[in-house]
C-alpha cells in the first residue's frame, strides 16, 4: 500500500541520517583517541580485530591484594614518601658541625733578589668549622619535611581507599557486561531471530503487513547492538581492572592465549 511505502521511505531516511552521523563522528572520536595516545590527531586508527574473549578473572581477593603493590599511582606515592625519608635524614645532619679542610696554592711572579723567599710559591692549609647555632631553623626544616611526609602518607591512604572503590566499580561493570552478554546471546537474540522468522512467514502469507516485518527486524537489530555494547562494556571493565591492579588480571597466560590463535 501507499502508506506502507511512505513509512518505509521514512525509515530509510532515519537510518541514512544515523549512518551519516556515525561516519561524521568517527573523525573527532579518532582525534580524541590519538590525543590520549600522544599522536597527531590525523593519525589513522586501525580497527580492533576482535574484543577480548571472556577468560576467567583471577579471584577477587587476589586482585584486591595485588592492587596496592602494583598500582602505578600508589607506587609513585611510595616513591615520594621514600624521598621524604631521605630528606628528613639530610635535614637532621644540619644539627652537626660542618668541618672543611682545604689546601691553597699561590703562584708568585719571578724572584726579587732583595726580598727573602721571593719567587717561592706558597702552599697554605685551611681548616674551617661551621657551628650549628640556628637550631630553631634546623628544627623547623625537619618539621617541614616531616609534614610533607605525612601529607604523602595521607594521600596514599586516601588513594588506596579510592582504589578499592574503583576496583569494586570496575568489577561490577565487568560482571554486568558478562550478565548481559549471556542474556542476549542465550535468550533474547535467539527469540528475536525466531520472532523475525515467524513474522517473515506470516508476511508471505499475507497475515501481517510490511510494517510488522520492519518492527521485527528493528527489534533484532537493537538486540544485536545491545549484545555488542555488552561485549564492549566487559572489555572496558577488564581494561580498567588491568589499569588499577597494574598488570594481568586473567587466569590465562597471554602467551598461552595466543598459541591457539596461531
Amino acid at each position: 500500500g501507499h502508506g506502507a511505502v511512505r513509512r518505509i521511505q521514512v525509515e530509510l531516511g532515519k537510518l541514512d541520517d544515523q549512518l551519516r552521523s556515525l561516519r561524521d563522528q568517527r573523525r573527532p572520536v579518532a582525534a580524541r583517541l590519538n590525543a590520549a595516545l600522544n599522536r597527531p590527531t590525523g593519525a589513522p586508527v586501525a580497527a580492533i580485530p576482535d574484543l577480548p574473549a571472556g577468560e576467567p578473572l583471577l579471584p577477587e581477593e587476589e586482585l584486591f591484594a595485588r592492587a596496592p603493590s602494583h598500582n602505578p599511582e600508589l607506587l609513585a606515592l611510595d616513591a615520594a614518601t621514600a624521598a621524604e625519608d631521605i630528606a628528613i635524614e639530610r635535614a637532621k645532619k644540619d644539627y652537626f658541625p660542618d668541618v672543611m679542610v682545604g689546601v691553597d696554592y699561590i703562584l708568585t711572579s719571578q724572584a726579587m733578589a732583595a726580598v727573602e723567599d721571593s719567587g717561592k710559591d706558597p702552599l697554605m692549609a685551611m681548616v674551617s668549622i661551621n657551628l650549628p647555632i640556628w637550631r630553631d631553623r634546623y628544627r623547623a626544616a625537619v618539621d617541614q619535611v616531616r609534614m610533607r611526609r605525612q601529607e604523602s602518607l595521607g594521600l596514599r591512604e586516601a588513594r588506596a581507599n579510592q582504589l578499592a572503590a574503583d576496583l569494586q566499580m570496575a568489577l561490577f561493570g565487568l560482571r554486568d557486561g558478562e550478565r548481559r552478554i549471556a542474556l542476549y546471546r542465550d535468550s533474547l537474540l535467539p527469540k528475536a531471530e525466531q520472532a523475525l522468522g515467524v513474522v517473515q512467514q506470516a508476511f508471505r502469507t499475507g497475515e501481517v503487513d510490511f510494517l510488522d516485518l520492519i518492527d521485527a527486524q528493528r527489534s533484532l537489530l537493537e538486540f544485536q547492538l545491545a549484545y555488542e555494547r555488552a561485549r564492549t562494556d566487559r572489555a572496558v571493565g577488564l581494561a580498567e581492572i588491568e589499569m588499577l591492579v597494574g598488570g594481568q588480571t586473567t587466569a590465562v597466560n597471554p602467551q598461552e592465549r595466543a598459541a591457539p590463535q596461531e
